[in-house]
């Protein structure tokens, strides 16, 4: 699996140029923070069903890099390649 985390900071700032009206709503705060702690703590403590490939989007930004988008390209490929 590979697991995209980031600070809220980060999420939120991207939920935001997604410019979605429904999410925008200031009362989904506490909602989305819920979320995101969850994530990792299932990530962490939960999920065995295969190997996890974290990858901290803090780091890349591969909606609007095209050179980030191919760096994580470059990690998964190389996490796959482990695998053999």
């Amino acid at each position: 699996m590979v697991y995209l985390h980031g600070s809220f900071e980060t999420i939120m700032y991207r939920i935001g140029l997604r410019g979605r009206d429904f999410e925008q709503d200031q009362s989904l705060m506490d909602y989305y923070r819920a979320l995101w702690e969850g994530y990792d703590n299932w990530v962490d403590q939960h999920y065995h069903a295969s190997q996890v490939l974290k990858i901290n989007i803090d780091h890349f930004d591969i909606v609007n890099n095209a050179e980030d988008a191919q760096a994580v390209v470059d990690l998964v490929r190389q996490a796959l390649a482990k695998l053999h």
